[in-house]
């Protein structure tokens, strides 16, 4: 885009998604047999993904058994806990954990073996 500078503004076959919601996408597709356009993205909003049955997915990052969560994430997600999941993938196309949001504290700090790094100065604890 001229205000960008984006060399994608104009190109119909870029796709917003980032690498790791690719991953996401295809694993959900391939796990609940869903079709591509029947799974709803959404672009900078938490959850990443919702499918035809109401549930939601956040793809997040996970490197050393370590993943991050911002507080306006994980308020956003628990607005729907009982149906949201956070979908935690390392350098595989599968989640290596998958976290239920009623399962997740505001500021726990372990899920499991996996350690949870919170930024959350928005989140009053």
């Amino acid at each position: 885009c001229p205000s960008c500078r984006s060399p994608y503004w104009n190109d119909p076959d870029y796709t917003s998604l980032s690498p790791l919601e690719l991953k996401a996408r295809r694993w959900l597709r391939t796990q609940f047999i869903l079709q591509e356009s029947q799974i709803e993205h959404h672009y900078r909003q938490s959850p990443d993904f919702i499918l035809p049955n109401g549930s939601g997915y956040e793809a997040v990052p996970m490197g050393n058994e370590r993943i991050v969560l911002y507080g306006k994430q994980w308020n956003r997600l628990l607005e729907n806990k009982e149906r949201n999941y956070i979908l935690c993938f390392g350098d595989g196309h599968e989640p290596e954990a998958i976290i239920p949001m009623t399962e997740l504290p505001l500021g726990t700090p372990r899920w499991n073996k996996l350690r949870i790094s919170w930024y959350h100065k928005e989140v009053s604890l």
